[in-house]
């Protein structure tokens, strides 16, 4: 039996051809959120999804790869409009931690409505066709990086630090925080994926512009021979004792 998404599309009027690819790529990001990922779904698949037949579709996408990319591209255009929406909504030059954060915010909020999508593009294994310089040359990406150079631009941040390697401690930090939610949906029992993820971000932030602040390379803290008790006496001397932000976060009991 015939079902719906199988019956034959009509051809699309002469110049409307972008129209039958909008469909295309929405039919196949339908089918890789049903079945989980890219090498699940068939150029067939897609096909019968939309109603046309196999060589139409290769009219408007070389191969499955070429597909896989288009597909990834819209993803990734519609999670920098919501970081765009995010940011728009502070008004005119907003201040930059607080763009920083609007950033951080919006891509925690559609990674976790957009659960399979986030998946598939950003937490697949390597030798895809979508590769690290493709994501990082991203405007989602981009749109990070100019975030932390306004941070820099207002002291926050040492100026000579490199954006880049500060966009990826921070991006890092989010997308691990956010993964694990994916990973282990429980973990929402215990504590909110969005304030979580958003307090990773402040404390690679905080962490980032103190250690400058106290003349430590980065990567000395965990990566040198710098001692626990030298650290902290440096960060008592320059801010006083800790106090903890997680102070909240309770595990829920045990199942009996």
């Amino acid at each position: 039996m015939a079902t719906p998404h199988a019956s034959r599309r009509r051809r699309a009027p002469r110049g409307e051809g972008h129209l039958l690819r909008e469909e295309i790529l929405r039919a196949c990001r339908e089918l890789v959120a049903e079945l989980g990922s890219f090498d699940a779904v068939s150029v067939r698949a897609v096909a019968q999804r939309v109603g046309v037949s196999t060589p139409a579709l290769y009219l408007h996408f070389a191969d499955k790869d070429a597909l896989v990319e288009a597909t990834c591209e819209l993803v990734f255009a519609e999670l920098d409009e919501e970081m765009q929406s995010a940011v728009k909504d502070l008004g005119e030059d907003p201040e930059p931690l607080a763009e920083l954060r609007a950033n951080a915010e919006a891509y925690v909020r559609f990674a976790l409505s957009h659960p399979e999508e986030y998946r598939v593009v950003l937490m697949r294994p390597p030798g895809h066709v979508v590769d690290t310089k493709y994501i990082l040359d991203t405007v989602t990406h981009q749109r990070l990086v100019k975030a932390i150079v306004r941070c820099q631009d207002a002291g926050l941040l040492a100026p000579d630090a490199a954006p880049l390697a500060v966009s990826l401690a921070l991006w890092g930090s989010v997308h691990g925080a956010v993964s694990l939610f994916l990973a282990r949906p429980v973990l929402q029992e215990w504590a909110d994926p969005v304030e979580m993820s958003l307090a990773v971000a402040s404390v690679t932030v905080a962490g980032i512009a103190a250690i400058e602040r106290l003349g430590y390379d980065s990567g000395a803290v965990l990566g040198g021979d710098l001692q626990a008790a030298d650290l902290a006496g440096r960060l008592d001397a320059a801010l006083g004792p800790p106090s903890s932000v997680l102070h909240d976060l309770q595990p829920p009991p045990l199942a009996t």
